[in-house]
């Protein structure tokens, strides 16, 4: 089930990379914003276009693979109770120096 889950998101984001690529080339051939229009197309465009698509992709993810969460979730647990040890240790340092 995963390995499945996972082989239709890889063809998601390739379709998905294929179709920002296309349009950059299209935008630029065809000077759709002017002189500019690669810039305009590959900086503004394809960027909103990717992170449109990541949002996509980690909302499907987290409603198909519910324990995907959990793991970020323990992850992120972890690394905020490993900075406030380092920020606990540093301030008990400052304070015997």
């Amino acid at each position: 089930m995963l390995l499945h889950t996972i082989n239709k998101f890889y063809c998601v984001l390739r379709y998905t990379g294929l179709f920002l690529t296309l349009n950059r080339i299209v935008a630029y051939g065809e000077q759709w914003f002017g002189p500019e229009s690669f810039e305009i197309a590959h900086h503004v465009i394809a960027k909103i276009g990717s992170a449109i698509a990541l949002f996509v992709i980690a909302y499907a993810v987290m409603r198909i693979l519910p324990e995907v969460l959990d793991m970020i979730d323990g992850l992120w647990q972890m690394t905020t109770r490993h900075i406030s040890n380092i920020v606990q240790k540093t301030k008990d340092f400052r304070d015997v120096s």
